[in-house]
């Protein structure tokens, strides 16, 4: 009947819809957890929809005071998958030689030489260096904001986030920029969360962990609505939100 093929239609309009493209901002994501004994490593959640195909850096390059990256330490890049990765989900990322001496993470898009800074994490001392003088320490990064998006922690060969893993991106936010809520230990390995459940405007984004190795497996997202509409000709087209299908 049309009522059932209005119905199929519209279903397959959810499932085609690929996730909306955005560029990403500072606090998106957020670093969850530091391992500078080996294997080194760290992880972050995201807490905001991840585009597929979105690259993101992650280095351990400090940040100086004339506002660029100090050089010769390592950089990693991450890319979304293709179908994208919701909010809430967590990926850990294989590092090398971060410092148990002091180092920091610092996540960014595009290029060094022009980054936009998205979170950092400083696991040097107990707070921002004012420059980056060596391979350990860092200067706030420009723009980001300490207790927001961006954490000092308290010097320690391993830390992970262990607080609250619900609410929205604002509340996790602060929970994970603030150092009381973490763990951190110089021989043990603190467990950061598997996934988050991030709310927004009364619903909520419930995803789990994946590693750099794999692919993250996040259904996609949907349009709100999707429209039948029957052409002259009898022929019939599904209004996806902002195209015919």
């Amino acid at each position: 009947s049309m009522r059932h093929l209005t119905r199929l239609l519209t279903t397959a309009a959810f499932v085609c819809a690929p996730l909306t493209s955005h560029a990403l901002t500072a606090g998106d994501i957020a670093l969850i957890g530091i391992y500078t004994d080996a294997p080194d490593k760290t992880a972050f959640v995201t807490l905001a929809t991840i585009p597929g195909g979105t690259s993101i850096n992650f280095t351990d390059n400090g940040w100086k005071s004339s506002g660029s990256f100090h050089t010769g330490e390592n950089t990693v890049t991450w890319t979304a998958p293709a179908g994208g990765v919701t909010a809430g989900s967590v990926v850990a990322l294989d590092m090398s030689n971060l410092s148990n001496s002091g180092d920091q993470v610092i996540a960014y898009t595009g290029s060094a030489s022009s980054p936009n800074l998205l979170f950092a994490l400083n696991d040097d001392g107990s707070s921002w260096a004012s420059d980056a003088t060596s391979d350990n320490n860092s200067a706030l990064p420009t723009g980001l904001v300490n207790g927001s998006t961006a954490i000092a922690l308290s010097e320690k060969d391993n830390c992970a986030y262990t607080g609250s893993t619900t609410g929205t991106a604002a509340q996790l936010r602060a929970a994970i920029a603030n150092k009381t809520n973490w763990t951190c230990d110089d021989s043990n390995f603190p467990t950061w969360p598997s996934s988050f459940t991030v709310s927004t405007s009364g619903t909520s984004s419930s995803s789990s962990s994946s590693s750099s190795s794999s692919s993250s497996s996040s259904a996609p997202s949907v349009p709100p609505t999707a429209t039948y509409q029957q052409a002259a000709d009898g022929s019939a087209a599904v209004w996806a939100g902002d195209h015919f299908i």
